[in-house]
């Protein structure tokens, strides 16, 4: 996993770079790779805050499991929706008839 930055004049700038666990290491440590990758993230939300709150990524991390440990960091998560995503959400207020 890779972590970088822009500028305001668009220059790219390298931050993070953590090699990506293989799919045993993850099975033995029961861990997804969406996990390894939040907790990641996590690992370094103090010097990624020092820069912005915005953390645009691409789709394939628009997964419960990515998003909301970062939203409890303070972290804003910038994605597209996936194909698959079942963006459906309960109405708990009173029904008008």
């Amino acid at each position: 996993m890779e972590i970088g930055c822009l500028d305001v004049a668009n220059t790219p700038m390298h931050g993070i770079a953590e090699q990506s666990p293989s799919p045993k290491d993850l099975k033995l440590s029961g861990r997804t790779l969406v996990t390894h990758y939040a907790g990641i993230i996590e690992k370094y939300v103090q010097d990624i805050k020092a820069l912005t709150c915005y953390l645009p990524v691409d789709g394939y991390f628009m997964k419960k499991d990515f998003i909301k440990p970062l939203l409890k960091q303070g972290l804003l998560v910038i994605t597209k929706t996936r194909q698959n995503a079942n963006l459906m959400r309960l109405y708990n207020g009173k029904e008008d008839h």
